[in-house]
C-alpha cells in the first residue's frame, strides 16, 4: 500500500511566511524606536523630579544626557556621564540612590508591551 500526498502552494506559503517575518521585523523596528523615544521622555521626567525619585542636584547636565539607540530587536537608553551610575546606584547619597533609569523601566513595562504589540499589528498584513 502506498499513500502519497501532493502539497500545492508550497512556494506561496513560504513566500507568505517570509513576508510575515519581514512585516514583524519592520513592526519591531518601528516599535523599538517608539519605545526608545517614550523611555527617553520617562527617564528625563524622572531626573526632573516629575516621578517618584528625588530630583537630581545637577539636573541640567544629567537631564540633557540620556540618549537611545534602537535596532529591530533591541533598544538601549543610556547616558555617557560618568557620575550617572553613582547617582543611580549609590545608597550613600542624601535621599538614597535615584534610580531614574531602572524605576522608569519598571513603571513602563506595560506601556512598552502595548507599544510593541501596536506596531507589530500595524505592520503585519493579513490574507
Amino acid at each position: 500500500m502506498v499513500v502519497s500526498m501532493n502539497v500545492t502552494g508550497k512556494t506561496a506559503a513560504i513566500a507568505f511566511l517570509a513576508r510575515g517575518f519581514k512585516d514583524v521585523k519592520t513592526g519591531l523596528n518601528s516599535g523599538f524606536t517608539e519605545v526608545g523615544l517614550h523611555m527617553l521622555n520617562q527617564v528625563k521626567r524622572s531626573i526632573a523630579g516629575r516621578e517618584a525619585e528625588h530630583v537630581s542636584v545637577d539636573t541640567g547636565v544629567l537631564l540633557n544626557s540620556p540618549q537611545f539607540t534602537a535596532t529591530p530587536l533591541n533598544v538601549s537608553i543610556f547616558t555617557l556621564l560618568d557620575y550617572a551610575e553613582f547617582i543611580e546606584n549609590n545608597p550613600d547619597i542624601v535621599g538614597g540612590p535615584r534610580k531614574h533609569f531602572q524605576n522608569s523601566l519598571n513603571r513602563n513595562l506595560d506601556e512598552i508591551t502595548r507599544i510593541l504589540k501596536k506596531e507589530v499589528k500595524s505592520n503585519v498584513r493579513t490574507l
